[in-house]
């Protein structure tokens, strides 16, 4: 933030509020809001191992039962926001 911040200052520009969009190549989604989290799909899950300088590691895909199931008790809780190919990236 302070980067960016000071980037904007030597333009002549105040920054009052920054928002991130993504990290590295892995979108964010607009809808994710503070305290947060939604699953890593499989490709995005490699991009942040890579990142990471670490071995990418299969991603467990849950059978689609059980993660409906995990859905609504998400929802009940509000914390958590579904990975339902709603994110942009492959």
């Amino acid at each position: 933030n302070r980067e960016v911040r000071r980037l904007w200052e030597s333009q002549g520009v105040t920054v009052s509020r920054l928002k991130r969009v993504r990290y590295g190549d892995v979108f964010i989604p607009s809808k994710l809001k503070k305290g947060q989290w939604m699953e890593l799909g499989a490709r995005d899950a490699d991009v942040v191992y890579t990142m990471g300088q670490l071995e990418p590691k299969p991603v467990y895909q849950p059978p689609k039962k059980l993660a409906d199931k995990r859905e609504r008790q998400a929802q009940k809780s509000g914390k958590h926001i579904a990975n339902r190919g709603k994110v942009r990236g492959k």
